[in-house]
């Protein structure tokens, strides 16, 4: 009797937990004639993320779930940490993705998912849910790589009108790499970093110069704050920079030797270290001016090693390959710096080529690239089986070579 009345107390509340889970809810949530739904699953280093997008273009949900205070105390992400708290997180990631969309899994086309390149723990946290929740609910399995999430991303917006072959441009805290996008799933690399990328030295030299204990001077300095959500040390450089003089220091053009300056590719560890005895240099001890000028002078050089080495490659992409792209798309993380958004824009326009750049909050890691770049991979056919397993180092040009 006892064991009875024990099984009808549980019944209760396992029912609620069974309601809870976004696949055993009822949905209201309608497509309109011929648009599909699509899941994308991130966690190929420190975000946690899921979205769930239409074919359409429309963001139906985008939920991050980051691990920052989790890897601050370490000055880095640590892989071990990060692969848990992805294990920790992706549940929920995923539930609150489905119950934002109000969409369940038998409505959805199709699953996309991160499959390389990253960091192999946490590539196999989001590539294990997505093949798990793919075959329980016989729903296709989409392998995206993140490099060409990044490259598509600006596609989703159908009104811009992107047509292949164009440049891609993809400059955050892990890459530093020009592209020449064919088509989906076909792409030609014209440079890339042999070093540091461009967003890790931001962050190095922001570090260096102590610019967070800088905070105060920056916001009494500067103007039209309010809308400004990311707090990184490559932002903070960004925006001490404006305050600053680039005249007042010279750095070293990184790759302009004649040994290296016909080479496409980048590199900014030498100009790293550079800015490092330069601030160890300082003649007036780190004040906040000299900082400034330091960061105008550091965020000026590799902004013009950016351009110089994106004019020869156009040229390249020209005389050589033949392809004369008529648009340049810029992604990653250090998109969103204000400066080299700006001078990025202005060499669009003197080489006749229509610019674009998501919006700031889809140029870091997330699900709706993820989705979107599963979105034109499906209507191609696209599709991959479920004993797919991560690539930590997949080229983007091999992308198109069976696996």
């Amino acid at each position: 009797m006892m064991i009875r009345n024990i099984s009808l107390h549980l019944q209760h509340p396992l029912k609620h937990l069974l309601s809870s889970i976004p696949s055993f809810k009822k949905r209201s949530f309608s497509l309109s004639p011929g648009e599909f739904a699509v899941l994308g699953i991130e966690s190929s280093c420190d975000d946690t993320a899921a979205a769930v997008v239409t074919s359409t273009g429309r963001i139906l949900s985008h939920v991050i779930k980051n691990q920052i205070s989790v890897h601050a105390q370490y000055g880095g992400i640590v892989p071990s940490l990060a692969a848990e708290h992805h294990t920790i997180n992706m549940p929920y990631v995923i539930s609150q993705t489905l119950d934002d969309a109000n969409i369940s899994i038998d409505q959805l086309a199709a699953i996309a998912v991160t499959r390389g390149p990253g960091m192999p723990g946490s590539l196999g946290v989001c590539l294990n849910a997505a093949k798990s929740l793919a075959a329980v609910h016989k729903k296709p399995l989409i392998g995206v790589h993140h490099m060409e999430a990044h490259a598509l991303m600006a596609r989703i917006d159908s009104t811009k009108n992107i047509e292949f072959p164009f440049l891609a441009f993809l400059i955050s805290g892990g890459h530093t790499m020009l592209l020449v996008a064919n088509s989906v799933n076909s792409y030609t690399c014209l440079g890339t970093t042999l070093d540091d990328s461009i967003g890790e030295v931001f962050d190095k030299v922001s570090r260096q110069l102590d610019i967070p204990s800088l905070k105060p001077y920056i916001e009494s300095m500067t103007t039209n704050l309010q809308d400004e959500s990311n707090n990184s040390a490559g932002e903070a450089l960004d925006r001490l920079a404006t305050i600053g003089d680039p005249s007042t220091h010279k750095l070293p053009l990184p790759m302009s030797k004649a040994d290296t300056s016909s080479s496409l590719n980048y590199s900014f560890s030498g100009l790293k270290s550079a800015t490092f005895r330069l601030i160890a240099a300082s003649k007036n001890n780190g004040s906040f001016a000299d900082k400034a000028d330091i960061a105008a002078c550091f965020q000026t050089t590799a902004t013009n090693h950016l351009v110089s080495k994106l004019t020869k490659s156009l040229l390249f992409a020209k005389s050589e390959l033949g392809i004369s792209p008529k648009s340049i798309v810029v992604s990653g993380g250090v998109a969103s710096n204000k400066y080299i958004n700006s001078r990025l824009t202005a060499f669009a326009h003197s080489n006749n080529l229509l610019y674009f750049s998501p919006p700031k909050h889809l140029c870091t890691d997330n699900g709706v690239m993820i989705a979107w770049a599963g979105i034109e991979r499906f209507k191609l056919g696209l599709i991959d089986p479920y004993s797919i397993t991560f690539k930590q180092r997949w080229p983007l040009q091999d992308l198109g070579n069976p696996i």
